[in-house]
């Protein structure tokens, strides 16, 4: 019996594509598709003066989103996401680099005690960060202890931007530095040796040798911090308080504060495709240095 079902998907190669991407193409259908489709039909719908939502096409909503309460905090969002991605990449490529060149036997081991504190609870680790960036946290008494801040300050972490960059650094460094490791592990050194033997200081090579290498890690890493931090909900709304609000506290008051579903839909429908503009931008990097690796 399994010997004709064999032969008969041999001599049907269609048949047996079908069996092997069928149930993750309608997984895909159901669990993002179709809700897409959903938020996309109700993000056109038109909400009245009492609340209902009535099945009257329009494109109010989208023109909401140019609104300045809307707008600029779309545009914060942005800025936060874009500004976490470089920090990440920042603080990640040193740390990455220093552990694939001089980790040794010790690499899997650093690695892991790295990424060990994201085991626990994200909600915890938020929170013990408002321990330390509040006005008698951790971090500004030992500032004030060592004599960078005088004791009559004025500085202020907590509930404002900084916290907020901060901590989202912090929540998603482990996803530049995962992808930066294991580009930096298939490293060509003696590419790194030869221009060392030619002349060419450490800035040089890692500008001309190094990034260009490790460039898929870098924008797998990007990727990876960029998405999940444009739609941060749980950060801004502890560390940043009412001042600093992004897309996903935008999201939270639409459709659960308000009850204002169409205008929640446009925003979710604005971020979706960013992210995917993102996402494209990125596959289409990534296919261009997959070509030129093939060819060169």
């Amino acid at each position: 019996m399994l010997r004709r079902i064999a032969a008969f998907l041999h001599r049907h190669p269609g048949v047996y594509t079908s069996l092997m991407i069928g149930p993750s193409s309608a997984v895909l259908l159901f669990l993002v598709a179709v809700p897409t489709l959903i938020i996309l039909y109700f993000s056109v719908l038109t909400r009245d003066s009492s609340g209902l939502i009535q099945q009257v096409l329009t494109l109010e909503n989208y023109a909401s989103l140019w609104d300045p309460r809307f707008f600029w905090v779309l545009v914060r969002s942005l800025a936060l996401a874009l500004g976490t991605t470089m920090l990440c990449f920042l603080v990640a490529l040193p740390l990455a680099y220093w552990i694939t060149m001089y980790g040794g036997r010790w690499k899997n081991l650093l690695i892991f005690l790295i990424i060990l504190p994201s085991w626990t609870s994200y909600l915890v680790r938020v929170y013990a960060w408002v321990f330390l960036l509040r006005d008698n946290g951790l971090i500004l008494n030992t500032l004030e202890t060592v004599g960078i801040l005088a004791p009559d300050h004025q500085v202020r972490l907590l509930f404002d931007w900084p916290a907020v960059l901060i901590v989202m650094v912090y929540s998603y460094l482990d996803f530049m530095l995962i992808p930066l490791y294991a580009a930096l592990n298939r490293l060509d050194r003696p590419t790194l040796e030869a221009a060392s033997d030619l002349g060419a200081r450490p800035l040089r090579r890692l500008w001309s040798i190094t990034l260009p290498m490790i460039r898929g890690g870098i924008l797998a890493g990007s990727v990876l911090v960029f998405v999940p931090s444009i739609g941060e909900f749980l950060v801004p709304g502890l560390m940043g308080g009412n001042k600093v609000n992004m897309a996903g506290n935008l999201l939270d008051w639409a459709f659960l504060q308000t009850d204002n579903w169409p205008l929640g839909a446009a925003m979710a429908m604005v971020l979706t495709v960013i992210i995917l503009a993102i996402i494209f931008i990125y596959l289409r990097s990534v296919g261009k240095q997959g070509t030129l690796e093939r060819f060169s």
